[in-house]
């Protein structure tokens, strides 16, 4: 087929792509459409349209479009990839695997296809199958911190905290910087009970920021957990300063105020708390226990 200046699906194409990257998306689906106009078999326009009606969470849309892609060129690992995607985000979980499945069938290597793999297999709660996912990416790329951090999560969810803690130290080996695997390494020490080590691991990650809402809010806690409440209280105020809508640093504040006698102000933190969030139920029967003391 000869195209000239005006007929030509890739001109339509690649306009829309650029559309797409501004965020004008529905810009952008015009022009695919005008694609797809020109010439019903460009896959490309098919499979763009489908990722920009994905962006624009118009999930039952995008799986059309793929499957029209998948039609055109069945072994397309990208609409395959992003089919599940959209399965996934509709509560399909079966259908998605079948989708990263496919893939893998093409290519067992596919990071992609085994990543996402693995957090469908986590919402469906097939942890053991999940991991299994993550030690295959980890076999082609034993660096890659985000797999580490996935499987750490599944391994605590199955309560082998201590394989946890290997894969949060292997990220920490990696990136000593990495804040997000140091909270939850602290989250994990906590599990253990090991709340020195915990408050260890949040000092590290105010070193590197002191506005750290939630990791004031875990020192705090920990500091709870080991009967601190002057300390704890501290660590609640320098969180809210920072994140004054959580309802549950509002709680947790209230428990410190509640372990130094203070009874009034925890009462209006459990409020403050359930103002933020009516159905917390940490706040709710921390109130109820406070106010039957009162009576």
């Amino acid at each position: 087929m000869v195209f000239n200046l005006f007929n030509n699906p890739k001109k339509w194409n690649r306009k829309g792509n650029k559309l797409a990257d501004k965020g004008k998306y529905e810009e952008a689906i015009s022009c695919y459409d005008k694609a797809i106009e020109t010439c019903p078999e460009y896959k490309y326009a098919w499979y763009n349209k489908g990722h920009v009606l994905g962006e624009l969470e118009r999930y039952n849309g995008a799986i059309e479009c793929y499957d029209k892609t998948l039609e055109l060129d069945p072994e397309y690992a990208d609409a395959l990839n992003n089919k599940g995607i959209a399965l996934a985000a509709l509560g399909s979980y079966e259908e998605a695997l079948e989708c990263y499945d496919k893939i893998l069938e093409l290519n067992p290597k596919d990071f992609d296809a085994l990543y996402n793999k693995g957090i469908t297999l986590a919402n469906l709660e097939r942890v053991e199958e999940e991991i299994e996912c993550y030690n295959k990416i980890l076999e082609l790329n034993p660096e890659y911190t985000r797999v580490w951090k996935k499987k750490g999560i599944a391994l605590a969810a199955l309560g082998s905290y201590e394989e946890a803690l290997e894969c949060y130290d292997k990220i920490l080996e990696l990136n000593p910087k990495d804040l997000e695997a140091l909270h939850i390494k602290g989250l994990t020490l906590g599990m253990l009970n090991d709340f020195e080590d915990a408050l260890k691991c949040i000092d590290k990650i105010l070193e590197f920021d002191p506005e750290y809402a939630d990791a004031w809010a875990f020192k705090g806690h920990d500091f709870n957990k080991l009967k601190r409440f002057k300390d704890a209280l501290y660590c609640f105020n320098k969180s809210l300063e920072f994140d004054s809508e959580n309802a549950n640093t509002w709680t947790e504040k209230g428990h410190a105020l509640n372990g130094l006698g203070k009874i009034k102000e925890a009462l209006e933190c459990y409020n403050r708390a359930l103002e933020l969030d009516p159905d917390f139920e940490e706040a709710l029967e921390a109130k109820e226990k406070l106010e039957h003391v009162k009576d």
